[in-house]
């Protein structure tokens, strides 16, 4: 018995060429989605190499930093001792940091710029954040973004900015 007119044979072959087109579409489906995963982890692999230059860099800038307002015999300054408050440093003491530097201070969770200038300055107002920010422009990019290990130098209030 014919099929609309075609032979049993003819329906065959026409059943076979439709399965391995099928076939050829899936075999492409895969490849396509295979390179589409390779790129993803390439593109991933590319990022994290990014960061990781990134995060030498911003390390390298510490350095040179902490370089730039160590102590005279060009070692840094230990960190300090049992019963002292971090980040203060009494009157006697500022000069000891280096000129024009007040304290250096090592950015905790939680803190902001804002925050960090109210705790040296008492105020947090732009003028005060800024002098921070300006003070350690080669770590602060974005003001907005610091992060936690980050040591940042507290310089000394211009005089247009000291509270009569």
């Amino acid at each position: 018995m014919a099929l609309f007119g075609k032979g049993k044979k003819e329906v065959e072959e026409a059943k076979k060429v439709a399965t391995e087109a099928k076939k050829k579409v899936q075999s492409a489906e895969a490849k396509t989605k295979a390179a589409e995963n390779a790129a993803k982890i390439q593109k991933a692999r590319a990022d994290a190499a990014k960061k990781k230059l990134d995060r030498m860099e911003a390390e390298k800038r510490s350095a040179a930093i902490r370089k730039k307002y160590s102590s005279v015999s060009g070692r840094a300054k230990p960190g300090p001792g049992p019963g002292i408050v971090p980040g203060y440093i009494s009157g006697a003491a500022k000069k000891a940091v280096s000129p024009g530097i007040i304290a250096r201070h090592t950015v905790v969770r939680g803190d902001t710029l804002s925050a960090i200038a109210k705790k040296y300055y008492g105020s947090a107002s732009k003028p005060y954040w800024e002098l921070i920010q300006k003070a350690n422009s080669g770590i602060i990019k974005d003001a907005n973004l610091i992060n936690v290990g980050q040591v940042f130098v507290i310089p000394e209030l211009p005089e247009e900015l000291k509270k009569k």
